[in-house]
């Protein structure tokens, strides 16, 4: 089996151009990265989200890899192999009509299926977009009448997106559905608090986000045409980053004082990073932890 098989089912391999030079503006908590763009060249950009590739047999074949290239203000999608090589990297599509020089798109999460969420615009009026394929035009998600613009940060293999909404004062956490058809429903809010912009949603529908009383969660159903939602519950963080499927989350809490990365299990321990590398102390231990995979179910 070879990662041609993917290239076949909507995974492109061919690249574009890089276009218009602008400035990065969009969300702090992307990680800087150096990584080719089409036309090869190693360009700082930011790595926001991936997906990876797996056979019947859960062999990994490849990874997709999702952010911005920051000298095209441009959303783009690499491909990598089994070893992290890059095999192919292309620019998402910008939505018609995007002709300033200051526009910039960024890619923030790619699910199974291939569908992609971010945001695009100029500083600070963003559009929450959705590309259905890493090859579609991008779609603008519905923002209420009291939003000034909003974007996209997570979708999880259901099509359940969680996001923001912004006012010129207040960032409220909001969460959209993708029907089959590719029409979408929502945004329904859950907080008019949001604090931080790296919200979280896993395929049971946990979202996590940090808000101006603290870390919470909320349980949102999807059942492919409509939304409820559940919560919210505060958590013992201090912030909340991320969650995994097996209701673990991650973030940072105080000890004696002291901002600690962790790990909140389902079960309610925290697991401090210290904790989970052999007791060192790396500087790390005093950042939150920003995501967490589904390798293990932390006791």
């Amino acid at each position: 089996v070879t990662l041609m098989l993917f290239t076949c089912v909507c995974r492109p391999t061919l690249a574009q151009g890089p276009k218009k030079p602008t400035q990065p503006s969009g969300p702090a908590h992307y990680a800087l990265v150096v990584l080719p763009d089409s036309a090869g060249v190693h360009s700082a950009g930011s790595a926001a989200g991936l997906n990876e590739l797996r056979n019947d047999s859960g062999s990994l074949l490849g990874i997709e890899v999702v952010g911005a290239v920051y000298s095209s203000g441009q959303a783009y999608y690499w491909l990598l192999d089994d070893t992290g090589k890059v095999r192919s990297a292309q620019p998402l599509l910008d939505p018609i009509g995007a002709e300033s020089e200051m526009f910039f798109t960024g890619a923030q999460d790619i699910n199974t299926g291939g569908v992609v969420v971010g945001f695009g615009g100029t500083y600070p009026d963003y559009q929450a977009l959705v590309w259905c394929t890493v090859t579609s035009l991008p779609q603008e998600l519905p923002l209420p009448e009291f939003a000034d613009s909003g974007l996209a940060y997570n979708i999880n293999n259901h099509g359940l997106i969680v996001g923001e909404l912004r006012t010129a004062d207040a960032s409220y956490l909001a969460v959209w559905g993708i029907k089959s058809g590719g029409s979408f429903v929502g945004p329904a809010v859950l907080a008019d608090d949001l604090v931080r912009d790296d919200p979280d949603v896993n395929d049971q529908g946990v979202v996590v986000a940090t808000t101006s009383s603290g870390a919470c969660s909320w349980n949102v159903s999807w059942n492919g045409s409509s939304l409820s939602v559940s919560g919210a519950d505060l958590l013992p963080l201090w912030v909340v980053t991320g969650v995994n499927e097996f209701g673990d989350v991650c973030g940072e809490y105080i000890r004696d004082g002291v901002p600690q990365g962790c790990i909140l299990t389902a079960s309610g321990a925290i697991r401090e990073v210290a904790d989970l590398v052999n007791n060192k102390r790396y500087a790390t231990s005093e950042h939150p932890v920003l995501d967490l995979n589904d390798a293990a179910n932390l006791q």
